[in-house]
């Protein structure tokens, strides 16, 4: 028994340094290679600290990340609203969308409703195939959130996430705002359009 151990080890050494001798007669390449890798985003920018010699972007955004920003209202003077059931004035704007993907308000209201007495200056968006001069337009359309304008700017409900952005859903986008303050307001109103 006790050789039989000792003849086992030999056979598995003898197979062992056979397997090891053909490995090393094999032949190696004459030029090696080294591809350097890199984890980029979109835009070329090198994420994960890594810090190769040449960065080249293939896929590239499809339209380069731009944005445009529109003026809806530009310090239109609003009269306060008439009581219901007449008509309720109120400024009114509509913009196209394409070709983008994104819309975020800005807006801005003097001298501003009174914090605490209820009064505000209520915004209301939609957006609609096609284009369209007020809410009450026999226009396809969808809406887009609500808010309020103030003197410390827009205040969305209605959209996820809250304040926006805004996904766009249709290539025309509209606004209207209605004062429920006591006051004339000068009200401006901007979309941020962005991919």
């Amino acid at each position: 028994m006790r050789y039989t151990r000792w003849i086992a080890l030999g056979i598995v050494a003898l197979v062992a340094t056979a397997t090891g001798v053909g490995a090393l007669t094999g032949t190696s390449p004459t030029r090696t290679s080294v591809n350097l890798m890199a984890v980029v985003d979109e835009l070329g920018n090198v994420l994960f600290g890594a810090r190769p010699g040449r960065v080249e972007v293939t896929n590239f955004p499809s339209s380069g990340g731009s944005e445009q920003v529109v003026t809806l209202l530009d310090a239109v003077a609003l009269p306060p609203a008439e009581p219901t059931p007449t008509p309720i004035p109120g400024a009114f704007a509509v913009v196209p969308t394409r070709p983008f993907r994104n819309v975020a308000l800005f807006g801005d209201a003097r001298p501003g409703p009174v914090v605490g007495t209820g009064e505000e200056l209520v915004l209301q968006c939609w957006f609609a195939l096609d284009s369209f001069s007020g809410p009450d337009d026999q226009v396809v359309k969808t809406f887009a959130g609500s808010g309020q304008i103030g003197t410390s700017g827009v205040a969305l409900y209605s959209t996820t996430p809250p304040p926006g952005p805004v996904p766009v859903v249709g290539p025309f986008f509209g606004c209207s705002v209605v004062n429920f303050t006591g006051t004339t307001q000068a009200v401006s109103l901007k979309a941020r359009f962005a991919d």
